[in-house]
């Protein structure tokens, strides 16, 4: 994940670098105050990357499909209680 405090909108290249270095398979996540130039947007979009805005109270909002896709996975997350575990003996 990248965060950019930026004043203007992030474009492709930092998009690119943060692509670069991530880990094979992992999802790219970026945040920018500013929001996003046209040509990040479409890079984002091919390159599957979340793209959130924010805002300066702390507020964020999704950017991209990637993005809106991962609010709806959370939001569809199940709460997993501490495991226990069990012992399983034979006959009974």
């Amino acid at each position: 994940a990248q965060v950019k405090h930026h004043s203007k909108p992030v474009g492709r290249p930092d998009l690119q670098r943060l692509v670069g270095a991530r880990p094979g398979g992992a999802c790219a996540v970026f945040f920018s105050l500013s929001g996003f130039t046209a040509t990040a947007r479409t890079y984002a979009h091919v390159a599957e990357m979340a793209l959130f805005q924010y805002t300066a109270q702390g507020n964020y909002f999704p950017a991209s499909d990637r993005a809106r896709a991962l609010l709806d996975e959370i939001d569809h997350a199940v709460l997993v209680l501490p495991w226990t575990p069990r012992t399983v003996t034979d006959g009974g």
